[in-house]
C-alpha cells in the first residue's frame, strides 16, 4: 500500500466511507483523529504532511480513561483550551514520540475548526500541491487564518440527548440585579383608613441554553432534548423546575416571556397616597451536567450509536424572591383625585 495521504475533493459526499473520520480525545483534551475507511491514524511525515498511516497502541489506554467516549466521525471535534493551558500542553506532547499523531482544535465557526499538530505546533492547512501531490494536507502554518479553516460535516441526521444530570453542587450564580417591575399608586382622601385591592400587570422572562464545554455539535443536526429546567429561586438556591422535551438547537438561548398580573390587597391611611412596589430579583446561573446521547447516522456499519458525555453546561437567567414594597406619602391639594373618585390609581409602568 502506498502513502495514504488525505485528499481533499469538492465532488465527495458525506456519505462516502472514505471521507468519514473517527475523533478520539485524550485526557489532557487533544484529540486523535481516525480514518474510518482505512483504520489508520492521522499523522505527521517529517515533510509535515498528515497522513493516515498510523497505528496508535495508546489510544485505547487514552479513551478509557477519558470522561469522553471516542466519536464517530469528524464532527465530534472537541474545542481547544485556552491558548495558555494549550502551549502548556503542547510542551509537554512534544517530548511524546505520538505527538505526530496528536492535534489541539479550536473552534472558529458554528461549523470550522482550525487543527494544530503538536508534533511541530504548526496549523494545518490544504497544500494545493506537494511533491505530485494535490490537494492535501499540511502542518505548516503559525497563526490562524482563512487557510487553515476546516469546515466539519456530520453523518449524523439525528440526535437524541436524554438522561440529563445536572451538578447542581458545581452551580455558580451570577450577575444578580434587583429590579421593580410595576408600581401602582392608590389615595384616600377620607378621613377614614380603606383597604384597596390593586392589580400589577408586568411581563416576566426567563433564558435558557444547553451547551457543551468540550465536544462540539453542529447546528445542522436535528437535535430533540429531554431535560428538566433548572430555576433560581429564593435565597439563590437552584431547583429543578418542569421538563422540556422537543426540538432544540444546541447551544443556542431560548427566551421565554411571560405576562402576569398581581393582585396586592393593602390598607390605605387617610388623607394619604400610598405607591406599591412590585419587586424582584434577577440572577443568572451556569450549571454543568451530563447526558445520554443517541446519534442516527449514515454510516452503514454502526447506524446508532450511543454515548454517555460529561461536558454539558446549562446557561439561564429568571427572575425570583417577588415581594411587594410600599411608600407613604401625605396627600395634600394640589394631589387632583378627581371629583367623584375616592381612591385614584396610577400605572406607572
Amino acid at each position: 500500500m502506498g502513502h495514504q495521504y488525505l485528499h481533499f475533493s469538492s465532488s465527495s459526499d458525506i456519505i462516502d466511507p472514505m471521507v468519514c473520520n473517527e475523533v478520539i480525545t485524550t485526557p489532557n483534551g487533544s484529540v486523535r483523529i481516525k480514518s474510518h475507511y482505512l483504520g489508520k491514524f492521522w499523522g505527521r511525515n517529517n515533510q509535515n504532511l498528515i497522513l493516515a498511516d498510523s497505528d496508535d497502541s495508546t489510544s485505547s489506554s487514552s479513551s478509557n480513561n477519558n470522561n469522553s467516549s471516542s466519536s464517530s466521525v469528524l464532527t465530534r471535534i472537541f474545542i481547544g483550551r485556552s491558548e495558555k493551558g494549550r502551549n502548556q500542553k503542547q510542551k509537554q506532547e512534544n517530548n511524546s514520540p505520538e505527538s505526530d499523531m496528536l492535534f489541539w482544535p479550536t473552534k472558529v465557526g458554528n461549523d470550522v475548526v482550525a487543527l494544530r499538530n503538536l508534533g511541530n505546533g504548526k496549523l494545518c492547512k490544504i497544500l494545493s500541491s506537494a511533491n505530485g501531490k494535490i490537494n492535501c494536507l499540511s502542518a505548516d502554518v503559525s497563526t490562524i487564518s482563512t487557510e487553515v479553516h476546516l469546515e466539519v460535516d456530520e453523518t449524523v441526521t439525528s440526535r437524541k440527548i436524554y438522561n440529563v444530570n445536572f451538578h447542581l453542587r458545581d452551580a455558580r450564580i451570577y450577575n444578580r440585579s434587583i429590579l421593580t417591575f410595576a408600581t401602582e399608586d392608590a389615595i384616600n382622601r377620607t378621613q377614614e383608613p380603606k383597604t384597596v385591592d390593586v392589580k400589577l400587570s408586568y411581563s416576566e422572562s426567563k433564558t435558557r441554553a444547553w451547551n457543551s464545554s468540550i465536544s462540539l455539535k453542529l447546528l445542522g443536526v436535528k437535535t430533540t432534548i429531554q431535560s428538566t429546567v433548572p430555576l433560581i429561586i429564593v435565597e439563590g438556591k437552584i431547583e429543578l423546575s418542569g421538563e422540556f422535551s422537543g426540538d432544540y438547537q444546541w447551544g443556542q438561548t431560548e427566551s421565554l416571556t411571560t405576562d402576569k398580573e398581581n393582585l396586592y390587597k393593602f390598607s390605605v391611611p387617610p388623607m394619604t397616597m400610598v405607591r406599591v412596589n412590585l419587586i424582584a430579583t434577577k440572577a443568572s446561573c451556569d450549571i454543568p451536567f451530563s447526558y445520554e446521547q443517541l446519534d442516527t447516522t449514515t454510516l452503514t456499519d454502526r447506524q446508532q450509536i450511543t454515548e454517555t458525555i460529561d461536558d454539558g453546561i446549562y446557561t439561564g437567567s429568571n427572575y425570583f424572591d417577588f415581594k411587594y414594597e410600599t411608600e407613604q406619602e401625605n396627600c395634600n391639594d394640589n394631589m387632583n383625585c378627581g371629583k367623584s373618585d375616592v381612591f385614584c390609581f396610577h400605572k406607572c409602568v
